[in-house]
């Protein structure tokens, strides 16, 4: 053979190693990526896992919550101008030397006397003082004179005890 020939040969030969090691390359790089892409994907649904789970977990905190709020909601009293009503209750009491522990409110009613409506609110009064000092208490909204607001109190029940006293009345507020 001549030495043309066997060059020829010799280049053909390493050209094709080379293309056969250019693809062995590529299919080996093409592998690892795929592993990766799958490692990858499977760390993926393990988080959608977890993140479903911590789905899960809000939402049902969140119910929950929403329960837990609406519980709350019933114990507190509705908007029955009780700010304002408070304010004359706080007031009234600091004149009388007594401290108010607690109130509750219901919510208020239409109560109709003749052509006139008016606005009932029932309270549960807590006081702590002196028996004469929550007996002036009583007296001051029996008869309303320290009132800043246009309204009448119906005492309905009184309650004196040790170191307690509890009041039960309705507001009368002209609607």
């Amino acid at each position: 053979m001549k030495k043309s020939k066997k060059i020829l040969l010799i280049v053909g030969a390493v050209g094709f190693a080379i293309a056969i090691g250019i693809l062995f390359y590529s299919y080996f790089q093409g592998v690892r990526e795929w592993e990766q892409l799958d490692k990858e994907l499977s760390d993926a649904r393990t988080r959608e896992t977890s993140y479903e789970h911590t789905k899960d977990t809000r939402e049902a905190d969140l119910a929950a919550a929403k329960t837990s709020l609406n519980d709350w909601k019933k114990k507190f009293p509705p908007s029955v101008n009780s700010i304002e009503y408070g304010e004359d209750l706080f007031y009234i009491a600091d004149k009388c030397h007594v401290n108010i522990v607690s109130i509750a409110a219901n919510k208020p009613t239409g109560k109709k006397v003749g052509t006139v409506t008016y606005s009932v609110s029932s309270f549960s009064v807590k006081v702590q003082g002196s028996v004469s000092d929550v007996l002036a208490f009583i007296d001051a909204l029996k008869t309303g004179d320290d009132f800043d607001l246009p309204w009448n109190a119906d005492i309905k029940g009184v309650s004196i005890g040790g170191s307690q006293s509890s009041i039960t009345l309705d507001i009368y507020s002209y609607k």
